[in-house]
């Protein structure tokens, strides 16, 4: 069982997914996530269920932006994050 730290961290990295090009492991799993069928994202999901619970809450909010402020993601270059490094969002 996945707790909310793990979920959070989950979404940290979609983000930098999303808007920072991430290369991270975890950042490319989440363009397996869009790239796979039904069935290879069901094992991917097995396999990785936090970064799949954080790609579905992403994949299906009306707007992800939002979705992301309502977990105080998003506002990094606010809080220092030194050229979207990854590392730095991940603190």
């Amino acid at each position: 069982m996945m707790n909310r730290e793990e979920f959070e961290r989950a979404l940290r990295l979609l983000y930098v997914w999303q808007y920072k090009d991430g290369t991270s492991f975890t950042c490319n799993l989440y363009s397996l996530f869009m790239k796979a069928d039904e069935n290879n994202r069901s094992k991917l999901a097995n396999a990785f269920p936090c970064e799949y619970m954080a790609w579905q809450t992403w994949y299906h909010s009306e707007d992800p932006e939002k979705m992301f402020e309502r977990y105080g993601i998003g506002n990094f270059e606010k809080k220092g994050a030194e050229d979207g490094k990854e590392d730095s969002l991940l603190r």
